[in-house]
């Protein structure tokens, strides 16, 4: 079994060596070593991430070489290499993936492809960069998911790139088509939106269109607001904090009727002695 290691990293050759030593096959665990991949990745903890898509790729390897396991396992291993800059390993990675899913053409190479976009983009090789984003970007179209979170990420990627090319008008339209995508589907990428609305903000600014860059940046205040809202929402404890000032209001309220059935039975009591003496 090929496992592919980072340079100086006695962790994952320990994590290697332990997978190549395993007998057992764990296929019904790769899935969830992939998702864990993924998370750690996302989390920007990316030894945890590379020892996760390892041991994703040994696990799928057990059941041939060239299955969709390995291939999307290998991708998100790539990911990760280059996130820690080990542009090679990850290149024979993505190569690797787009071997295995050749015949299909399917999600795994456009996310090769994507992933060799954005390593030759920050190696400043940026007409291979150009070639690998427009395939993982056709590959979206003929898949018709022109309008997802993925293709908005994309064109993203091609916005960076044009604007480091000073094509500062692509640019701008891959910026606003990215935009208009997460906006459509109102979906919780906020750094991603804010990302595009600052950089968009700057194009309007460079251009002299004040009043567009500032609407930018009214939208970008606005989508903050927004995000904290969603974050204090789900916070533990503020909902417990919301039930316990819930809970002290209605006590509170209780103590008060108590109070005043209280004092209303005293006024009674009192008048009702007065009524007696009168009476007498």
């Amino acid at each position: 079994m090929h496992i592919y290691r980072r340079r100086h990293s006695v962790a994952t050759t320990l994590l290697a060596l332990a997978i190549s030593m395993s007998g057992c096959s764990m296929l019904p665990s790769v899935d969830n070593s992939i998702a864990s991949g993924h998370k750690a990745l996302s989390d920007g903890h990316l030894d945890r991430a590379e020892q996760h898509f390892q041991q994703a790729i040994g696990d799928a390897e057990k059941a041939g070489k060239k299955t969709a396991q390995v291939a999307i396992a290998k991708v998100g291993l790539a990911d990760t290499y280059v996130e820690e800059e080990i542009y090679d390993d990850a290149e024979t990675l993505y190569e690797d993936a787009l071997e295995i899913d050749s015949e299909t053409a399917g999600k795994t190479s456009e996310m090769a492809y994507h992933g060799l976009g954005k390593l030759n983009l920050k190696r400043q090789t940026y007409a291979l960069s150009e070639k690998y984003l427009q395939k993982a970007l056709k590959i979206q179209k003929d898949l018709g998911e022109t309008d997802t979170v993925e293709t908005a990420k994309i064109l993203t990627d091609l916005g960076d790139l044009y604007q480091l090319k000073g094509k500062s008008t692509l640019a701008k339209q891959n910026f606003e088509e990215a935009l208009s995508i997460l906006e459509d589907l109102d979906t919780k990428e906020y750094k991603l939106q804010t990302k595009l609305m600052e950089t968009l903000a700057n194009i309007a600014a460079d251009d002299q269109d004040m009043d567009v860059a500032q609407d930018y940046k009214k939208r970008i205040t606005q989508l903050q607001l927004d995000h904290a809202k969603n974050v204090m929402s789900v916070l533990p404890w503020v909902n417990s904090k919301k039930a316990n000032d819930t809970d002290d209001s209605q006590e509170a309220q209780s103590e008060d009727e108590s109070e005043k059935q209280a004092a209303d039975g005293q006024q009674t009591t009192e008048t009702n002695s007065q009524q007696a003496e009168t009476d007498k």
